[in-house]
């Protein structure tokens, strides 16, 4: 009988033991709202490495545009929101990930490859391809043309920003983006100039202002904000 109850105490505190590793598996669905404009270039590696650690764990990609993945997040509609904007907005907790800059892409033959920095003024006649209004970065260049009190000269508009890299090659045309975005194109046939002032472009992972998180959502924020903290790399002037 002795021998008998050492097996059975041996086996219960083997299937506890099971128990506890089965309850800190976190499991479920999270709903994570990233703009398509910075998916492909900030997020093709995390995603991947997050889904090949945590099998467990659901991740729902929604692409959409930075205004609506506000609007979906303040609705409860989304666990989670990249977004791309600066300061801080009502009812929604910023953790900052990125901290680059927005910068002038033109031709190496263009007459301001030999400028070190520009400002809107410089560039208020110039035939300028942007991204179209549903993102964040539209909004942010029209306010910065209507603080120095010019019209710009829009020549195209586009959702798809390799297609806007691919007209400056093309084209005696200029373009306004984020750095990581040429950096990531590998662009070599680019000139890249900054402006002056900087113009910073913030990428944030965002959440709702007092809400308790499922254990899943945590875990989620936490790793992504832990990954860009370790893995990316600073930018540098």
């Amino acid at each position: 009988l002795y021998e008998d109850a050492k097996i059975v105490l041996t086996r219960h505190q083997a299937l506890m033991g099971h128990l506890r590793e089965r309850s800190n598996v976190v499991r479920g669905r999270v709903r994570l709202g990233i703009p398509p404009v910075i998916l492909p270039v900030l997020f093709s590696q995390l995603i991947p490495k997050f889904m090949a650690e945590h099998p467990g764990i659901e991740l729902e990609i929604i692409e959409e545009g930075a205004f609506e993945l506000k609007r979906r997040l303040l609705l409860e509609e989304l666990d989670l929101a990249i977004l791309i904007e600066p300061g801080e907005s009502y009812g929604i907790e910023r953790f900052r990930l990125i901290e680059d800059e927005v910068v002038v892409a033109v031709r190496p033959n263009h007459p301001f490859q030999g400028k070190e920095a520009l400002s809107y003024s410089d560039i208020g006649n110039e035939p300028l391809v942007i991204l179209n209004d549903r993102f964040m970065l539209h909004h942010q260049i029209l306010s910065e043309f209507r603080k120095v009190q010019q019209e710009p000269n829009i020549f195209f508009m586009s959702g798809a920003w390799d297609l806007l890299i691919g007209m400056v090659q093309e084209l005696d045309v200029i373009s306004i983006l984020p750095e990581p975005i040429l950096r990531f194109h590998h662009a070599d046939d680019i000139k890249i100039i900054p402006f002056e002032p900087p113009m910073l472009w913030d990428v944030s992972l965002n959440r709702l202002v007092g809400t308790e998180l499922r254990p899943v959502v945590r875990h989620v924020h936490q790793y992504i904000v832990h990954y860009f903290q370790s893995f990316w790399p600073t930018p540098v002037r």
